[in-house]
């Protein structure tokens, strides 16, 4: 008896051991798999959306959880790992671009900090050195959300060959990646997308240092979001300079409210590219209108902008109000000032002492208004208009 109690213990003993080892094996295997990675934007999923205005405007929450915790797991274990936690994405007119990507490289041009390749210098392997197709495991996504009449369709493309159809020896950069550009003389939206074209070592010896500095060249290429074609100039002929330059002119013109940079909205707010951000505050739960006119708005916008939650990045979470088309003060002012309290002072109203600049004025002139009746007498359609 004593013999099989002993047998016993003994195989109860080796079955705790193995599956003791089997979990640190398993822990050193995701370990791996994780930390291989060295940069991180986790690819945006859209889990929440609502229209408003008829389509004017349209709410969005994007999530990037499970992804985000597994980089941010990997980063904790390699401090050289990168990841990008913001949602940012770029919007113009009718689309939203979100590019993500998951690679064993970096994916800029080495800054100050890994300049120069030297003797027990950093692992990172310069993204000169990678392959212009996906490894294992790899991605580098664009995916487009087209939006119109009340729906949201995504298109998605792979940055790899994009790239590779422009020219099969070019490399993806994510600097100057991932902004829209509408080219109003073709009529066409174009997402630039930065571009190795190659480069060039060179060694320099220095008394007490001999290193390899790397020359880079780049380009900007411009990806027609409807054909997902890549080209260096626009169907009009507009290299990346060109269009950048005409696109921030021509939308001060369509968007002259937005473009007021002596505007006095809340600090709370933030509306640029025509997206607005709000953090919503605890105290104001049920004061602004916006809760009670727009439920649905208003749950979608405190996903990660409450106050009560800290590192909104980590938690990978954003939500944003996207306006459609181009600017209608009809519309937007009054959803803007659903998220001021109705019944606050007038020194917390959309208007109190808003500056109206003189290229934005009836009469060329600038004014200070304190209400909403006062910002109509004064300001212009736009810069163009009078």
């Amino acid at each position: 008896m004593k013999k099989v109690l002993k047998s016993f213990k003994f195989y109860l003993l080796l079955v705790f051991l193995l599956l003791i080892g089997g979990v640190y094996l398993k822990d050193k295997l995701h370990k791996r798999e994780v930390t291989q990675f060295i940069s991180w934007k986790p690819r945006p999923k859209l889990v929440a959306s609502q229209f408003i205005g008829d389509g004017k405007a349209v709410a969005i929450q994007w999530e990037t959880k499970k992804e985000l915790d597994e980089a941010l797991e990997a980063q904790n274990d390699d401090r050289e790992i990168s990841v990008e936690r913001p949602i940012n994405g770029s919007h113009r007119g009718n689309y939203i671009a979100q590019v993500s990507y998951k690679l064993k490289t970096d994916v800029v041009t080495p800054g100050l900090d890994r300049k120069h390749k030297t003797l027990g210098g950093s692992r990172i392997d310069p993204i000169s050195n990678r392959s212009n197709k996906p490894e294992k495991g790899e991605y580098w996504l664009i995916d487009i959300y087209d939006i119109k009449d009340n729906s949201i369709k995504k298109h998605t493309f792979d940055m790899f060959k994009i790239v590779r159809e422009l020219n099969e020896k070019y490399i993806p950069l994510a600097e100057h990646t991932g902004t829209l550009y509408y080219d109003k003389d073709d009529q066409e939206t174009y997402l630039t997308l930065g571009i190795l074209v190659g480069s060039k070592d060179k060694y320099v010896v220095k008394p007490g240092d001999i290193h390899v500095e790397t020359e880079y060249n780049t380009k900007v290429g411009l990806m027609n979001i409807q054909t997902g074609k890549l080209s260096l100039k626009t169907t009009s002929g507009k290299d990346y300079d060109q269009l950048r330059n005409d696109d921030q002119k021509s939308y001060k013109v369509t968007h002259p409210f937005e473009s007021n940079l002596k505007n006095n909205f809340d600090s709370k707010i933030s509306f640029f590219d025509s997206r607005l951000r709000y953090k919503i505050k605890d105290s104001e739960n049920e004061t602004i209108p916006l809760k009670s006119t727009y439920p649905k708005v208003y749950s979608i916008l405190s996903k990660g902008h409450n106050e009560k939650t800290d590192g909104d990045y980590e938690k990978g979470e954003e939500s944003y109000l996207y306006f459609l088309g181009p600017e209608d003060l009809n519309f937007d002012i009054p959803i803007l000032e659903l998220f001021y309290p109705r019944a606050g002072s007038d020194t917390l109203k959309l208007f109190y002492n808003y500056t109206i600049p003189a290229e934005y004025s009836k009469d060329g002139q600038e004014h200070l208004v304190k209400n909403k009746e006062e910002f109509f007498e004064y300001f212009k359609g736009s810069p163009n208009q009078n």
